[in-house]
């Protein structure tokens, strides 16, 4: 019965998880709620991945196998910061950390352009994989800045310390806001940029769009 209710109402449940993490965020700066927030994020969407692929035990232990390394890599960088000072290892966690969420990215999305019926559920998994890709990118910039801090320009306002916010870049970039406050100077992070805004863009107006008109057919019909 639980477990009904609980795939019945999968993508809603994580929707609200990235949702309460991404406001979490805001308020921890330190180390430990950092960890904490990496522990919440890895371990709920492995349950999801876990839930969507029940039926293939392989693919479990691959994506619990990986998701272990996810978590212990953002718990070393948080707990032994100059890690970040050997490219090699930055590399190895960044492969890591994409892998996790690329993976989580392709097995929901898949599971959803299978689906025969849109419900609310369903189109709420189309939000989250919105805010994946906007995690997704942010690792990526993470990588790229640690590789080479010349990647982008920040600039200073009131003479405030300034630090790179790979999250906060990303989905600035995503929804093609674009503040102008962390601008990308190198040939790979200008050519992220522009991939990332374009896929924000396309994702909405195809993908999204997609799945709110088959929505909305499909309650038309159920009322008819």
């Amino acid at each position: 019965m639980f477990r009904e209710k609980f795939l019945s109402n999968l993508y809603t449940q994580l929707l609200t998880v990235l949702i309460f993490l991404a406001i979490a965020s805001s308020f921890i700066s330190n180390s430990l709620g950092k960890v904490i927030l990496s522990f919440i994020l890895v371990v709920f969407i492995y349950i999801i991945i876990h839930s969507l692929v029940s039926h293939k035990k392989i693919y479990q232990f691959a994506y619990l196998s990986l998701a272990v390394l996810t978590l212990s890599s953002q718990i070393l960088i948080e707990t032994q910061p100059e890690f970040l000072g050997r490219p090699f290892l930055i590399i190895i966690v960044g492969i890591i950390n994409l892998s996790f969420l690329g993976l989580a990215i392709y097995i929901i999305g898949k599971k959803i352009s299978q689906t025969e019926r849109v419900t609310d559920d369903i189109l709420k998994g189309g939000i989250c994989i919105y805010f994946l890709l906007g995690i997704w990118f942010g690792f990526w910039y993470d990588m790229i800045y640690y590789l080479d801090k010349t990647s982008f320009y920040i600039i200073s306002f009131n003479e405030q310390p300034v630090y790179f916010q790979p999250i906060y870049y990303s989905f600035v970039t995503l929804t093609t806001l674009g503040y102008g406050d962390i601008v990308p100077v190198s040939r790979i992070a200008k050519n992220s940029a522009v991939l990332e805004a374009t896929l924000g863009v396309l994702y909405v107006a195809i993908s999204v769009s997609r799945l709110v008109s088959l929505f909305i057919s499909d309650e038309i019909n159920r009322r008819n």
